[in-house]
């Protein structure tokens, strides 16, 4: 999981930060690839729709 965040911090995050920091929102888009990436449900049961993970991956995911 930690792996996963990070990549995705790396490719889809960091090449935005600066003109979200500027415009002082985030955008839309990336919003929607947070969830899609499945980082918004960590601790979701998988019945419900999210990944199932514990309360560490979802720091895991926060921290990254």
């Amino acid at each position: 999981m930690r792996d996963a965040a990070a990549r995705f911090a790396a490719d889809e995050i960091m090449p935005r930060v600066e003109s979200m920091d500027a415009a002082s929102e985030m955008e839309p888009e990336l919003i929607r690839a947070i969830f899609d990436a499945g980082f918004m449900g960590v601790e979701v049961a998988e019945q419900h729709g999210g990944s199932g993970s514990s309360f560490t991956a979802a720091c895991l995911v926060i921290e990254e």
